[in-house]
Order: structure tokens, then C-alpha cells, then sequence
């Protein structure tokens, strides 16, 4: 079967792909162009989730969390970023 390093790399793939989701945000010039990656984000992690949850393959696993720490940062940072730019100065955290 596996053994704890199965979990380091899955974890470590999934960190891969949220490196990546970040790098990519880092170089939008607007937050305003954001919605479009709010709206698909969640349903390219959704997809992605249930495809890794029926996955028998350690190999296939592998190569969908990566896709899965993507889709989580570019939703969640995202969201973030649009609600900080659209708050009142004096509303901001």
C-alpha cells in the first residue's frame, strides 16, 4: 500500500499548485479583472475534488491536486482582493 510519504507528496503537489495560482495572480494589473476567475475557479476546484476523490492511481492523484491548490488560491486570494478594492477605506481589516 503507501506509507507517509504518499501524503507528503500529494500535500507537496497541492502546494505546488497553489505556487503557481499565486505567481499567476501576482501579475494582474487590476483587481477589477478578477470576476471572471472568481466565477470558474470554484467549479474548475469542484471538478477537480471529485475527480480526485474517485481516483484509484496515486500517479493520477498527483496530478490533480496540483490543479486542486490552483483553483483554492485563485478563488480564495480573488475574492479577497476584489472585496478589499471595493470597501470603504474605513471598513478595510
Amino acid at each position: 500500500m503507501t506509507d507517509s510519504s504518499t501524503l507528503g507528496y500529494l500535500t507537496g503537489a497541492s502546494g505546488l499548485g497553489a505556487l503557481c495560482g499565486g505567481i499567476y495572480l501576482s501579475y494582474r494589473r487590476a483587481a477589477r479583472e478578477l470576476e471572471k476567475i472568481i466565477a470558474i475557479a470554484p467549479a474548475i476546484f469542484g471538478i477537480a475534488l471529485i475527480t480526485f476523490s474517485l481516483s484509484k492511481s496515486f500517479w493520477f492523484s498527483l496530478i490533480t491536486i496540483p490543479v486542486i491548490g490552483c483553483s483554492y488560491i485563485l478563488e480564495y486570494s480573488s475574492s479577497n482582493a476584489v472585496l478589499q478594492t471595493i470597501s470603504d477605506d474605513e471598513k478595510r481589516g
